[in-house]
């Protein structure tokens, strides 16, 4: 069997025809995965226009089933306004928020969650979350990848007159071919997979929404009609901006948040070995908000000791309502965001703060480390070397200039006027407050030789086996 993508599409329509069609969606599963496993695509290979188009040849195969065996959907009590179709949710990170936001921003409008758990996963999620802004969530109780579409199909024919928002994990094979025109009023796909390849970002006649301008830029400059909805937080105020208000303690307060995602992947340097630097360059103390493993903890501490720092300088909150009311609080100097892989939202909170930010210029491809969120001239560095001289240079006058440019950033292009609206689909939204435009930002350059080391070091080369297993499979 060849391994190219026209053969791949043949083999699963074949699967298809031979009624194996869990072994069809498990392929496609199979390859998506191994692409966005492979450091090659990352930022290079966002959608596949064959593979969303052989997804909803599925999805109305699919459907032409349920109604030729005369299945009927479930009824509901109540119609939804606008239903999120979602892979998964959960209790730390930026995607279960941003949900939460748009939630909130539609406060007039009954939504319901639709969680595929298309990839099985066996894990807590408090539910609470979402009743208490009355939203009910609902998830099949178990099955395989094809009674998982089926019963997305059928959650969606209850709500022919929702709004659906898609918010699949990159290899949700069930939400793409899920979703099929006619179906309901309307649908929009909301794109958080940024930097990989992610089913559904291809299709033309859904509603391509990006939450950064970076990466809507990206995706207008591959041809996709894309729409900004211009990512915001609420905004709690900002700290002062005056030089007085910065090390009070006559040392650096700095910060950073996560979970071992952000820190884990291969890479040059970890924050681990990094963090104990700065503290040791600044003098000051620093504190990590999200949950961190043992293994994490362990080899933070073991490379503090090596470098003399003392551990009482480190301060771990594992959990925290909202990140920029407690760096509000704790009058946090400045926001290192995680790397190697950043956090768009908690970049944006921190920002809306005040605090001044420091991004990452990720070596395989900036916008990774979040190196294109923050306004012209924010600190990014792409080496430790370059972090320690933003340390350096981190002096209470410049500190003071970067908290201002970092609130007037928030305020100009992630308000929450301008997000409301966006997701109300109100045109030409006034921002919050007068503030004056800047000029827009260059993504950090970053040694391609450097990226290509990388690539190189930690490239998957096991695409091939996908295609081995899909020709036994087609051949029995």
């Amino acid at each position: 069997m060849n391994h190219d993508l026209l053969s791949f599409i043949a083999a699963i329509e074949t699967l298809f025809a031979k009624t194996e069609a869990d072994s069809a969606l498990a392929a496609i599963r199979a390859l998506v995965d191994t692409v966005t496993n492979d450091p090659a695509t990352v930022g290079n290979v966002l959608s596949s226009p064959g593979l969303d188009e052989l997804c909803q040849k599925l999805g109305a195969m699919s459907l032409n089933y349920i109604e030729s065996e005369k299945i009927r959907p479930p009824s509901a009590d109540r119609q939804a306004d606008v239903i999120v179709l979602a892979t998964e949710l959960y209790g730390v990170g930026g995607h279960t928020r941003v949900i939460e936001d748009i939630i909130r921003a539609q406060p007039d409008k009954h939504h319901l969650i639709l969680m595929t758990n298309f990839f099985s996963h066996d894990y807590q999620f408090d539910l609470e979350r979402f009743t208490r802004l009355g939203v009910e969530v609902s998830t099949p109780e178990s099955g395989d990848y094809v009674s998982r579409l089926v019963w997305t199909q059928l959650q969606l024919c209850s709500h022919p007159d929702a709004q659906v928002l898609v918010f699949n994990h990159h290899a949700d094979v069930a939400s793409i071919a899920g979703i099929q025109p006619g179906l309901n009023r309307e649908v929009v796909f909301c794109h958080h997979a940024d930097h990989h390849l992610c089913l559904g970002a291809a299709l033309d006649w859904v509603r391509h929404v990006d939450l950064y301008e970076d990466f809507c830029n990206t995706c207008r400059a591959a041809g996709i009609k894309a729409e900004l909805w211009p990512l915001s937080v609420p905004d709690i105020g900002a700290r002062p901006h005056d030089p007085a208000s910065f090390r009070r303690t006559g040392s650096l307060l700095t910060a950073c948040s996560g979970h071992d995602a952000k820190f884990m992947a291969p890479y040059p340097f970890h924050y681990w070995t990094v963090l104990p630097q700065v503290l040791r360059r600044s003098g000051g103390r620093h504190l990590h908000i999200g949950p961190l493993s043992d293994d994490i903890l362990n080899a933070l501490r073991a490379e503090l000791a090596a470098q003399g720092v003392s551990e009482e300088r480190f301060t771990h909150i594992p959990w925290v309502e909202n990140l920029g009311a407690t760096l509000k609080e704790h009058d946090v100097d400045l926001y290192i965001g995680s790397f190697p892989l950043g956090g768009g939202r908690a970049i944006i909170e921190a920002m809306g703060a005040g605090t001044p930010i420091v991004t990452h210029a990720n070596n395989m491809y900036p916008p990774l480390g979040s190196a294109t969120l923050g306004p012209l001239g924010t600190w990014c560095w792409s080496s430790p070397n370059e972090l320690l001289a933003i340390i350096d240079s981190a002096s209470p006058e410049a500190l003071a200039r970067h908290s201002q440019r970092a609130r007037e950033h928030y305020l100009r292009t992630h308000s929450p006027a301008g997000f409301e609206a966006a997701v109300r689909g109100v045109r030409n939204a006034p921002t919050t407050g007068a503030v004056a435009p800047e000029e827009n930002s260059e993504s950090p350059k970053v040694d391609p030789l450097a990226a290509y080391l990388l690539r190189a070091q930690v490239r998957n080369e096991t695409f091939p086996i996908v295609f081995d297993l899909l020709a036994e499979a087609a051949q029995q």
